[in-house]
């Protein structure tokens, strides 16, 4: 393995760091050693090189997967091992076979300078098979001693003293390389099922069932947490693997080294359970691929979050830098699947066709049975207009996993592609659960959906159908009123739940309120100041505004932020002074992504801007909201980004919104086909005018 780091100057770091890999070796009597067992090997001394006080290790799937590349099943040799050092910017690299005789294991070794060549041969140490911990031990303090003149860490302080944990935990690296997730969630928790302190094993596994972007959906006393990022598995069962992943990690976090521990951070987030917003989040992320550049399931990570919330965050360049992290991951692990399918979005979330083909070829080159695939084939199809490949997806459609259907529906409204399937999956996923939340969770999606899609009428069904699985009846009649205020929902329904939520709100402000009952109630009236503002009520409205700025205190973050919406409006309206601090107060609340401010708040914000007279500012702010928490309200953010890029003479850009509003607006029902046909009608002006 590897190494010590030149600095891009002249000078040389101090920093050692050592990379390993292991060749298979055979016994004098005829007995191996498996190719994933020698790989777990290397899972185990790499995290004993931590770089406190001596070398630190590149990431062992980086070096596994480099070995295996250069070496393509034959032999390896001195020479092989040297560029494996030069490509990963090692200086050293530890050589060495592992070789099992008569019940014991015999573990040799050889450092080799990844500039010279120079070979120092380390003392072999043998111990029985069950002994696999002490062998490697006492392999390490060895290496240590040798390279860094410190005592070696234990392998017991880093991974666990019990055989059948490590056995699991490697099982499960092996098969996250392969990309079975859900092999590997069962191997790193049956790791940790055995030994609880195992901290590099609920580590993976918050990788694994990793939640970028949580969002919580409660039902009486029991939750379901799901990311707003598609591709990652939810389900109970997952929240609750986790949480322990997160409280166990945390607990034997002195475990873990310091290119292990900014991850840790990433993921669990420092406000946990409560979620970290997107800027927070993509922070952590940020500071993880620093402390452990090889590893590349954090360029992965860091790639997701720059394309999902890197436009939310005002990052211009987001989609690039997401390219670039994805093509790092994989080059650092060819055969990590996920960064490949997540180039495919690129290139689609791009309107690029044919680089949507060339990237799908690379993936599924690699795979052609998993889930992923079938969205991939899905997604080719969808971009290049294949009907007859459609056809064949589609017939399959309900044998589709629902992580597979989740990210057709996202990605089916990001891209206006195949609209009609996004339909079809999120009838799907709701038809296939049984449980209470889930399927609120899925019919709650499919009423944002059907809104996209000009489709009220179905929307106020489904919205009913939601309340029917509900005890919090403010969530419906907020979703109901906030569908007419924002995109165009019943009107009817809006006007009955605002009496419904006016009741509970005259009733809850007369008297003292409970933390939770104060934050509950502080959205029902946010809820009811913006009603009162889409009716053209601005005194009511200041009364609202005026209750919620009185009982600031107290309040959650996002109901704090949303609270001073109302008189953000209001005095951008009346171009009172104020108004500009308080949109830089809500402004600087959006930059930090999702998920504390509303999904609608960037449309609030725009209004904001726009009444002030900043129309610049307005389109620059609608832009953001299209990604903020894909895709609520995303045919008003697409029809408002189209009418303000037109007004400032981003005609191309007008141009693109408009059609990808009329792609989501293919088949609205009677009420809306004049604002459609509207649209339509503008789209054409501005494309004659080019």
């Amino acid at each position: 393995c590897r190494s010590v780091a030149e600095d891009f100057g002249d000078a040389l770091c101090d920093l050692r760091r050592v990379v390993a890999h292991a060749d298979h070796g055979v016994g004098a009597e005829g007995g191996g050693v498996a190719h994933h067992e020698i790989e777990g090997v290397v899972d185990l001394i790499a995290p004993m090189l931590t770089g406190e006080g001596g070398p630190i290790a590149v990431d062992s799937r980086t070096a596994i997967s480099t070995w295996n590349r250069i070496t393509r099943g034959r032999d390896g040799t001195g020479e092989d091992a040297r560029q494996v050092a030069r490509e990963l910017g090692a200086g050293l690299v530890l050589s060495g076979s592992v070789v099992e005789t008569g019940g014991r294991l015999t573990l040799t070794g050889n450092v080799i300078s990844g500039q010279t060549g120079e070979t120092r041969p380390l003392t072999s140490v043998s111990a029985s098979v069950d002994s696999v911990d002490g062998l490697v031990d006492a392999f390490v303090r060895q290496l240590l001693t040798r390279q860094s003149g410190v005592a070696a860490a234990s392998v017991s302080a880093v991974t666990s003293q019990s055989l059948p944990a490590i056995r699991a935990y490697l099982d499960g690296r092996a098969a996250y390389r392969r990309a079975d997730e859900a092999r590997a969630i069962e191997s790193f928790s049956t790791a940790l099922d055995i030994d609880s302190t195992f901290a590099l094993a609920a580590l993976d596994l918050l990788v694994a069932t990793g939640k970028p972007l949580r969002i919580q959906v409660c039902r009486e006393r029991a939750c379901l947490v799901s990311s707003i990022v598609p591709g990652f598995p939810s389900s109970p069962r997952i929240d609750d693997l986790f949480d322990r992943a997160a409280r166990l990690a945390w607990e034997s976090r002195g475990k873990l080294g310091q290119r292990d521990r900014p991850l840790l951070d990433a993921l669990r987030g420092g406000n946990y359970p409560r979620a970290s917003s997107a800027r927070e989040t993509l922070s952590g992320l940020t500071r993880a691929v620093g402390a452990a550049p090889d590893r590349p399931e954090a360029h992965y990570l860091l790639g997701i979050m720059l394309l999902y919330q890197g436009i939310p965050l005002g990052l211009s360049d987001s989609r690039a830098r997401a390219d670039a992290a994805f093509r790092q991951a994989s080059k650092l692990d060819s055969s990590y699947l996920a960064p490949l399918a997540a180039l495919v979005d690129v290139a689609a979330f791009d309107g690029d066709s044919a680089k949507v083909r060339r990237a799908s070829v690379s993936y599924l080159s690699r795979d052609k049975g998993g889930p992923t695939a079938d969205y991939v084939r899905w997604l080719v199809a969808a971009a290049t207009r294949d009907s007859s490949a459609q056809r064949a997806i589609r017939s399959r459609f309900r044998s589709l996993s629902s992580a597979t259907l989740d990210h057709i529906y996202l990605t089916s409204q990001m891209t206006g592609l195949a609209l009609d399937d996004a339909d079809s999956a999120i009838t799907i996923i709701s038809e296939n659960t049984s449980d209470p939340i889930e399927k609120s969770v899925a019919l709650r999606r499919s009423s944002l959906l059907a809104l996209n899609r000009g489709r009220p009428s179905e929307a106020t069904r489904l919205l009913r159908s939601v309340d029917n699985l509900r005890t919090d009846n403010n969530a419906f009649l907020q979703w109901a009123m906030f569908a007419a205020i924002f995109q165009e929902g019943n009107r009817a329904l809006a006007n009955s739940s605002e009496h419904r939520l006016a009741e509970d709100v005259a009733r809850d402000t007369l008297r003292p309120l409970s933390r939770d009952e104060l934050n509950r109630t502080s959205m029902a009236v946010v809820t009811e100041s913006m009603w009162y503002l889409y009716n053209g009520d601005t005194v009511r409205a200041a009364k609202a505004a005026d209750w919620l700025q009185r009982h600031y205190e107290g309040q959650a973050q996002q109901t704090r932020i949303m609270a001073v919406a109302p008189q953000m409006l209001i005095a951008s309206r009346a171009r009172r002074a104020e108004g500009a601090l308080l949109r830089a107060r809500v402004d600087s609340n959006s930059l930090d992504g999702c998920c504390e401010l509303g999904a609608f708040g960037n449309i609030l914000l725009a209004q904001a801007y726009e009444a002030s007279g900043d129309d610049a500012r307005a389109l620059e702010v609608t832009r953001r909201g299209v990604w903020f928490h894909a895709p609520r309200f995303l045919s008003t953010y697409l029809r408002e980004e189209g009418r303000l890029a037109a007004r400032v003479g981003d005609r191309a850009g007008a141009i693109r919104a408009y059609e990808h509003y009329l792609a989501l607006r293919s088949d609205p029902e009677p009420v809306l086909v004049p604002d459609r046909d509207r649209i339509r009608a503008e789209l054409d002006r501005l494309k004659r005018s080019r």
